[in-house]
């Protein structure tokens, strides 16, 4: 979680290079990335507990669907993904900008 925070705050410093006209469109960006970040590791932390697989009734009938978490992980995940490609075309440079989000996201 420490390296997390490490990273979100490379992340943040990175984001003053946006332009002054562009930079309420990055904060926003960038509450909304924090956020879906806590998001998907609460869900991360629901799906290793209860597994990817429910058990849903209907009246008589059993069946195993995927776990409603697991739908949401992979939802949230996706726009997560779109908000990082959001803040790389923000910033001036945006193929130094893209290895900075890439190290972002793998934890260097």
């Amino acid at each position: 979680m420490k390296q997390i925070n490490l990273n979100f705050k490379k992340l943040e410093k990175s984001l003053q290079e946006v332009p002054d006209n562009k930079q309420p469109i990055a904060t926003a960006l960038y509450d909304e990335l924090v956020f879906i970040n806590a998001t998907l590791n609460n869900l991360r932390e629901i799906i290793k507990k209860e597994g990817v697989l429910d058990l849903f009734q209907n009246g008589s009938q059993e069946y195993y669907r995927e776990h409603p978490a697991l739908k949401s992980y992979n939802t949230t995940l996706s726009r997560y993904s779109n908000i990082i490609k959001q803040l790389i075309e923000l910033l001036p440079n945006s193929e130094q900008a893209s290895d900075e989000l890439l190290d972002f996201l793998g934890g260097n």
